[in-house]
């Protein structure tokens, strides 16, 4: 099974004179922080795109699901987002580019609650 949210990577572009920012997601098993082949592929097409160019802002949030603590639910998100974080590095990114790179721990939703 698969959590529905988990790190995303925003990409601010600039098309034809307007700031636009750009989104896409990377999905994690349960549990785990590290990115699957998918995954990797996923950021190795984005980044080969041309999408990702010089001097590009790029914002990487982490995210968990709701069950666990709010420490572990922080720290899995920053783990994730860092894992995110190397993928992009490994495809040839600047660190330079990467301006934030931050875990937001668990996503609230409304009636969920941690039953575990």
């Amino acid at each position: 099974m698969r959590i529905i949210v988990t790190a995303l990577i925003s990409l601010s572009l600039l098309l034809t004179s307007q700031l636009k920012a750009d989104t896409t997601t990377v999905y994690f098993a349960y549990k785990v922080k590290d990115i699957d082949e998918g995954a990797q592929q996923k950021i190795t097409a984005l980044a080969n795109s041309g999408i990702i160019k010089p001097g590009l802002k790029i914002t990487i949030l982490g995210y968990s699901d709701y069950v666990g603590g709010p420490e572990y639910n922080l720290h899995l998100s920053q783990e994730r987002a860092n894992s995110v974080k190397s993928a992009l590095i490994k495809t040839g990114v600047k660190k330079g580019n990467i301006k934030v790179c931050i875990g937001k721990g668990k996503i609230e939703r409304p009636g969920e609650t941690d039953s575990r």
